[in-house]
Formats: structure tokens, sequence, C-alpha cells
């Protein structure tokens, strides 16, 4: 199917929205209707929310793909419906709680495999999955079975996407990044890219001890340029953990030919869901300690609301003996509740707006100074970021902060 053709039959869709056709409706109330009075039967909805870009880049009938599935795995009763451009009902007879799970494993592996082999980019795409799951209750109403499958998926453990808008395939931000996409996957394979270093001060020497490493790309006029746009767009194509395994490549090596060089990476949060990001490490850096513990890996606050991922991938930067550090905290995301979970967390950054801001706002500083007390009593070493003047610098230093990091400082090179 053209890209055309999807725009023209799901124009302007919203996830549940031209969805409610009548036959639609009518198929999914009479098998609510046939169901039994016990819980027996069953209702998957999945959702893909970077499908335009899936069967766009690889030309895929999905639909289809979906369909074959289905009918190698599960009984003949089994009904598949889709309801709009990216999300599709799956209606199970004969299911127990137990059997939901083992489908849902197993379509979620399907799902994930076929985009993770032989891409015309080159490499695997991440899916931006949701599933959620329901037994159906004798007479279900549509629309009620329809909200609770919306606040399962809403719960679900299964929960692959960052919130983002439905991808319009006509749009120029949508072709836009694919040229951004493509262009770095061709300097990803002709070597065309690097890291830049920008120091992190130590506020007692006012010293750079260690570095953030930044990605930076060449351009067409052979300039290397901030990776940001480009790491934008490969979030939003679930392509960043090709970029994330890259970068650590590349920070690995650093930290072997400069053995006095001490390291932070960041890592996007979609990349540790999949655990190929770490899988990469362990080869690496699993008999080599002198580098891992010269390594920290940077989890922004978005990573650490998956508590389950973020607990198993903070676990095992520690068997390797990285450190780590929760970046831009104070942004909104993590309570401080949740600190106390963050076993074995070395740093915490305070958020660059949040740091800005405690100048002219009282508020604000005060929540920065809070923010340094706790962590000094969790024995977690602090990051002030956006150290952008000489002002901010002696007010982080004056409260207590350990470490600066800022253009006033240290401009990445």
């Amino acid at each position: 199917m053209k890209i055309q053709d999807h725009q023209n039959q799901f124009s302007q869709s919203t996830e549940y929205e031209d969805l409610f056709r009548r036959e639609v409706i009518q198929s999914i109330q009479t098998f609510c209707a046939k169901a039994p009075k016990q819980d027996e039967s069953a209702c998957v909805l999945i959702s893909i929310d970077n499908l335009i870009v899936l069967e766009y880049l690889e030309e895929l009938d999905f639909i289809e793909y979906l369909r074959h599935i289905v009918r190698l795995t599960l009984n003949d009763d089994a009904l598949l419906q889709r309801i709009s451009y990216n999300c599709f009902l799956l209606l199970l007879s004969d299911s127990t709680r137990e059997s939901i799970l083992g489908n849902i494993n197993y379509i979620h592996g399907h799902l994930s495999q076929i985009f993770n082999q032989n891409s015309k980019l080159g490499y695997g795409i991440l899916p931006k999955i949701r599933i959620g799951q329901e037994l159906i209750q004798h007479q279900d109403d549509f629309y009620v079975l329809m909200h609770r499958l919306h606040l399962s998926m809403q719960k679900s453990q299964r929960n692959f996407s960052l919130e983002a808008e439905d991808g319009n395939p006509q749009s120029t931000e949508f072709f836009e990044n694919v040229k951004l996409i493509k262009h770095l996957q061709h300097n990803i394979l002709t070597g065309d890219i690097k890291l830049a270093f920008q120091g992190i001060v130590d506020t007692k020497s006012m010293t750079s001890v260690f570095y953030e490493g930044f990605l930076r790309v060449k351009n067409s006029g052979g300039k290397f340029i901030s990776a940001a746009q480009y790491i934008n767009a490969a979030e939003e194509f679930g392509t960043i953990g090709r970029v994330d395994i890259e970068v650590l490549k590349m920070g690995i090596y650093e930290l072997y030919i400069n053995q006095n060089l001490q390291l932070n990476i960041n890592v996007s949060p979609i990349t540790i869901q999949d655990g190929e990001w770490e899988k990469v490490a362990f080869q690496l850096l699993n008999t080599k300690s002198s580098i891992a513990k010269r390594l920290t890996v940077e989890i922004t606050e978005t990573a650490a609301m998956d508590t389950n991922n973020f607990l198993r991938f903070m676990s095992n930067m520690k068997k390797l003996g990285c450190n780590t550090a929760l970046d831009d905290f104070g942004s909104g995301n993590t309570s401080i509740s949740q600190l106390r979970i963050m076993a074995g967390l070395t740093f915490l950054k305070i958020d660059g707006n949040l740091v800005l801001d405690s100048i002219k706002d009282p508020r604000a500083f005060a929540i920065v100074k809070g923010i340094v007390h706790l962590s000094r009593e969790l024995g977690i070493k602090t990051i002030a970021e956006s150290v952008e003047s000489a002002e901010i610098s002696n007010l982080m230093k004056n409260i207590g902060v350990d470490f600066l990091q800022g253009y006033h400082l240290s401009v990445p090179h």
C-alpha cells in the first residue's frame, strides 16, 4: 500500500477516531453477545504509535502480517479488527488470564522481531507498541469495553511509547525526519560521527574532573554539528537504540586510549526498554572493569517513570561497575520519593531550567537547595546543569553542589 493510500484511508485520524464504523462496532458487539457469562473471552488492544514510519520505510502491509500471526497461533474463532490507522482489536474466545498473557507475549515478540530484522535503513527499528487486555463480560457494551481497554493500555508494563501525535505521512516534518535518519545512518556507516567533550567541574578545585560526550554529525558541508535534531528524529522513528550503541562504542574507545579520562554518555529512555544496549555493554565491558568504573551512564527522568525497566537497567550497570546519573532531575517527571528505590545511583543532575531560575526565583532556589541537601543525605553527588554565568556558578557552589556543568565553564569541543 502506498503512503498516499494510507493518507486517503485514514486521513486526520486520532487514536480512536473514525474507527467506530458501524460494521466494526456491530461485529464486536455480536462477539460480546455470544461470550459466555463466565470469564472465557478476552479482548486485546494493540497500538503501534510509529506504524506509519514502519510501513512507509519498509513497504510492509502490516495488517496482513498481523493476520498471519493470528492464524498461526490462535484458534479459528479469533476476530481481528483494525479500528484506526495504528490500532488493532483482537477478540479471543476460550481464554483465561494465563492464555491471554501467553498470546500477548507471542504477539509482541513477533511484532518486535519483524522490525528488528532486514530493515532498509540497515538496522532494526524499535516499534512503539502499547498493548492492553481485558476479559470480556457477557453482553459487554462496545464503548465500555474500549474504555476499559484504554485504561489497561495506559497501565500496561508493555508501554513502549513516548507521548507523541499520530504521524502525518504528508507532512514536511515527516519527510525531513526520514532524511535525517538516512543521513545519520550513512554517517554511522562511513564513520562521519564523533563525540564532543564538555568538562564537568569540581566545585572544590574548580577544574574539570570528568567530561560528558555529545554526539556530533558531519553535515553536507563537511562540518560537525550537534546531533540534537537527528536524535529527536531517531527517537520518533524508534531507531535511537542503534545511535546509543554507537555512542557507547565511541565512548569505550575514548576511555581505552585515555586512561585518565572519566566520561559520561547518554542513553535514551526508549533504548533501555529492549535490553539490546545492555547486551552490547556486557560484551564490551564485562572483563574491562578499569574502563567500566570510569564510565557514567546518564538516563533522563522520563526513563525512571518505567520503574521495572529502569531498575533492571540500573542493576545491570551496577553489575558492570559503571556509574549512573539521573539527568534533568527537577523537571517534573520523577517524584523525590522514587529516589529511595534507586540504589546505586551515583549522580543527580539538577535540571538546567531550575538552576537558571534559581537566580531570580526564590522558590526555584529553595527547591535546588532541597535537592542538594537530600542528595547529600542519600550519598548521591549533585551536578548543576546550565551554569551559564559566574553568578550561577558561585550560587551553586555556595549551597553545596558538588559539580558544575555549563558553557560558562566549558564549551563542548
